[in-house]
C-alpha cells in the first residue's frame, strides 16, 4: 500500500518564506517603533506642513508591525495572530501614555490612537490576504504535482 505523499512545505497553506526571511521584516518593524519613544521626532524641512503626514506614519508603522510580526509568529496557525493584534493595541496605548506623561515635546493624541488602529487593521488584512494567496498557490502546486493540472474537460 503506497504511503500518502506529504505536500512540501513551500506548497502547504500558510508556509512561505523561511523563518530567517520572515525575521528580518519583523526585527525592522520592531526597531522602527523606537521613533514613538524619541523626545522629538526629526523631520525634514517642511514635513510638518503636510497635513495628515503624522497619521500616515502611524498607519504605516503599525500596519508594517502587525503584518511582519503576524507573518513571523503565525506562519502555520501555531501562534494565534490575535495576540499580535492585542500586543499592538497595548503598544499603541502605552506609546500615547508615555508621550503624554514623560516626553515634554510630545503629546498624547486620540487621533494617533485612531491612526494606529487603522494601521493594525491594515496590517492584519495584509497578512490574511498574503496567507490566502500562498494557500491558493500551494493548492495549485499540489494539484499540478498530483497530475491534476487544474483543467477539466
Amino acid at each position: 500500500m503506497p504511503t500518502p505523499t506529504a505536500i512540501p512545505p513551500a506548497a502547504s497553506p500558510g508556509h512561505g518564506p523561511r523563518p530567517a526571511t520572515r525575521a528580518v521584516p519583523a526585527l525592522l518593524a520592531v526597531a522602527l517603533q523606537a521613533v514613538f519613544y524619541l523626545p522629538r521626532v526629526p523631520s525634514p524641512a517642511g514635513a510638518g506642513q503636510i497635513p495628515g503626514l503624522d497619521k500616515l506614519v502611524h498607519i504605516a508603522l503599525f500596519g508594517f508591525l502587525v503584518w511582519a510580526l503576524a507573518r513571523f509568529l503565525a506562519p502555520v496557525r501555531r501562534f494565534p495572530v490575535g495576540w499580535v493584534v492585542i500586543g499592538a493595541i497595548v503598544h499603541a496605548i502605552v506609546v500615547e501614555l508615555i508621550q503624554g506623561a514623560l516626553l515634554p515635546d510630545r503629546a498624547a493624541s486620540p487621533g494617533d490612537l485612531a491612526a494606529d488602529a487603522v494601521g493594525i487593521a491594515a496590517g492584519l488584512g495584509a497578512w490574511a490576504w498574503e496567507r490566502r494567496v500562498r494557500a491558493r498557490a500551494g493548492a495549485s502546486e499540489a494539484d499540478a504535482a498530483a497530475g491534476g493540472g487544474g483543467v477539466r474537460g
